[in-house]
């Protein structure tokens, strides 16, 4: 069965930042991520559904984020997905999971969001 690495990002989320800083905007709210999950599937979009289901299920009562999520279950969006070669997909067996987290943009703080 073929093995995939399916990236989508999420967004609605509102996750408060914790910790110690001297800068206000360190302390915005964590608003969406990026990830990757690896798949085992018949086809792409199997592959696509599967990773969807299990970024969801972290998100979900009960899940990890579930608690410190003031916001909604994250609105999933597909972002790419390929086909991994067997050295790849063997390596890509193991335990994944994992988030690159963005905060709002601020006017402020060097961000174009016009591109």
């Amino acid at each position: 069965m073929p093995t995939y690495c399916v990236s989508l990002h999420g967004n609605g989320i509102s996750v408060e930042a914790v910790g110690e800083s001297d800068a206000e905007s360190d302390f915005a709210p964590t608003i969406g991520f990026y990830t990757s999950r690896i798949s085992k599937a018949e086809n792409e979009e199997e592959a696509t559904l599967e990773a969807v289901e299990n970024v969801l299920l972290e998100w979900r009562e009960g899940g990890e984020y579930f608690e410190v999520n003031k916001g909604g279950i994250p609105k999933l969006e597909f972002d790419s997905i390929r086909k991994l070669g067997f050295v790849e997909a063997l390596l890509g067996t193991l335990p994944r999971k994992g988030y690159t987290f963005y905060k709002s943009a601020d006017p402020d703080d060097g961000i174009d969001e016009d591109g």
